[in-house]
């Protein structure tokens, strides 16, 4: 089955599915998501930016040299305060050194507001009108969470050897299609494992399981200390 015949429900998933180079980063600034088109557009791997700051990894400059990627930048505090930000020109360093100039478009999930769990980055390389379409398609799909409730201490979740695999995939970039093909599966068993890992972490998408699991430390690193890196061991 041609995957455009798919449901398709998950804002990684639409992103995994347009190839469009796109990274995340939680309210502490650490990359949560990083895709392969991303790898290939600005050449740091999944595992080399993962977990750490957004400003370190990007060092980005607006058109006239100023530096634009630092803590509690505009397009963070604009997110925060529930605005949706304009795409905007920077200049960031890719892995070698280099510099590239990007178009860049941002959107917050699950929306804007001091609630928000990830900004989503998503890198122009070409194709304006088709990158609008993904991030209205995004927008679409990716509900609300409940508003929290107190309750007591968060509990400890010991995710199967099979959950930490996908959970690292996911985080790596990987849409549920990839994910079944890399792994041997079928589409409709990942899609299985993806809802009872949700549920597992009671998270209502994706990107909150990501986010969620670097908040936790079950993926990458904590605020301090840590090599950036996903955890494989069980």
């Amino acid at each position: 089955m041609k995957s455009s015949a798919l449901r398709i429900d998950d804002a990684l998933d639409l992103i995994a599915d347009a190839q469009a180079a796109a990274c995340g980063m939680d309210p502490r600034h650490r990359i949560v998501y990083w895709n392969d088109s991303a790898t290939a557009l600005l050449g740091w791997t999944s595992r080399e930016a993962l977990g750490k700051k957004c400003y370190d990894v990007f060092a980005g400059r607006d058109v006239f040299g100023n530096v634009c990627c630092f803590r509690d930048c505009g397009v963070a505090v604009a997110s925060s305060r529930g605005e949706a930000p304009a795409p905007f020109v920077m200049d960031v360093r890719k892995q070698d050194g280099t510099a590239l100039r990007v178009v860049t478009r941002t959107i917050a999930l699950p929306s804007p507001g001091a609630a928000y769990r990830t900004l989503v980055h998503v890198f122009e390389n070409g194709d304006g009108a088709a990158l609008d379409a993904i991030l209205a398609r995004i927008k679409t799909v990716v509900a609300a969470p409940a508003e929290p409730v107190a309750g007591p201490p968060e509990e400890t979740i010991t995710l199967s050897p099979r959950e930490q695999q996908i959970l690292e995939l996911l985080a790596g970039g990987y849409g549920s299609i990839n994910i079944a093909a890399r792994l041997g599966l079928s589409h409709a068993t990942v899609r299985n494992h993806v809802q009872h890992l949700l549920r597992r972490l009671d998270v209502h998408s994706q990107v909150e399981a990501v986010s969620l699991a670097f908040r936790r430390g079950m993926l990458g690193r904590d605020e301090v200390g840590g090599d950036g890196r996903s955890r494989t061991d069980e």
